[in-house]
């Protein structure tokens, strides 16, 4: 995927993505999400931390310039409610971006705003972790590795989908078919220790599956 142009008038170019956006492209939806995604950074108070890691490597100096020419380009956008009142990152995940539904899935404040604005409709939280585990798995069924992994994680932690050992091991499983490490090695290890042997071998026949769905 092309990187958004960061170096020029961010609306502008947020304006020459718009109509193949709006028409359905789901590149150019992600594009638009990156750039906002920037300004956002550049606009709003940051922590401390990321000036404090560039100015211990005698870098605080050009990141605070950096910072000020980010500002200076993305001044275009500061009354544009048409762009910054759409969620791009969902927009993108919807139309079928892979990196969309990726980050989508990293990023729940992204999808759905800050904890206090999902209280204020409950439904938003289910529905985001239904659409992810749905992402996650179409884009798999297009021969995503990156998507294998993460539904391996989310299973794991339980706090996306409900926890199952049994199936964070299934993704696991495929992925060491697809691309074997000893990560993947370890991580199958330290689930299969947790696990009956009967589970485990429904977590290889649903591994089966998900290989013959996504990488056969």
């Amino acid at each position: 995927m092309t990187p958004p142009d960061y170096e020029s008038d961010a609306g502008t170019y947020i304006d020459s993505r718009l109509k193949d956006a709006r028409n359905g492209n789901s590149q150019a939806s992600y594009e638009i999400y990156a750039r906002v995604s920037s300004c956002e950074r550049a606009l709003n108070p940051g922590d401390a931390d990321e000036y404090k890691a560039y100015a211990s490597m005698g870098a605080g100096a050009q990141y605070s310039k950096r910072v000020e020419n980010e500002i200076e380009r993305c001044k275009s956008l500061i009354n544009r409610t048409d762009v910054t009142s759409e969620n791009w990152l969902s927009l993108a995940a919807a139309q079928g971006s892979i990196e969309a539904r990726l980050m989508y899935a990293r990023d729940p404040q992204a999808a759905i705003g800050t904890f206090t604005d999902a209280l204020t409709d409950p439904n938003k939280i289910i529905e985001y972790r239904q659409n992810a585990v749905s992402y996650l798995n179409e884009s798999i069924r297009t021969g995503n590795v990156d998507s294998i992994e993460a539904l391996a994680n989310i299973y794991s932690r339980g706090i996306i989908a409900e926890r199952s050992n049994e199936k964070s091991l299934s993704y696991w499983l495929t992925l060491q078919r697809v691309n074997p490490s000893d990560y993947t090695s370890n991580s199958i290890k330290a689930l299969s220790n947790q696990l009956q042997p009967d589970q485990i071998q429904r977590a290889e026949i649903e591994s089966q599956e998900i290989y013959r769905s996504c990488c056969k």
